[in-house]
């Protein structure tokens, strides 16, 4: 998952939340997210034999392969409000709005897909 994708979730979830209790719309107050990289490095070897007695050949192959994943937690700390988003405030976000706009993008095809999901 990419770390677009994470976000995209996350503000999904805060979406969900503040309107399941009830309010319209977030502000978001606070943000971190934190990295972790990992790396997996994997040996492999493969011995292969052709011809017979003298003119037997082995042929010994060995493959390395490294694998690095980044696992990107992003964290997200909400103000829930009633009423109209405010429109100067680039940190608030309208509860139905989002859910409208991000469900087809995080694979939900409507708000009744929406609502399952949450349960």
């Amino acid at each position: 998952m990419t770390r677009e994708t994470a976000d995209r979730y996350l503000i999904y979830r805060c979406a969900e939340l503040t309107l399941a209790r009830g309010y319209d719309y977030f502000i978001i107050i606070d943000q971190a997210a934190d990295e972790e990289t990992t790396s997996e490095t994997r040996n492999t070897t493969s011995t292969e034999t052709t011809g017979e007695g003298k003119k037997a050949r082995t042929t010994v192959k060995s493959t390395n392969t490294m694998n690095t994943y980044t696992r990107y937690n992003p964290v997200r700390t909400t103000k829930v409000f009633r009423g109209k988003k405010p429109e100067d405030n680039f940190k608030a976000y309208d509860g139905r709005e989002i859910t409208a706009t991000l469900a087809p993008k995080i694979g939900l095809r409507d708000s009744a897909d929406a609502a399952r999901a949450s349960r």
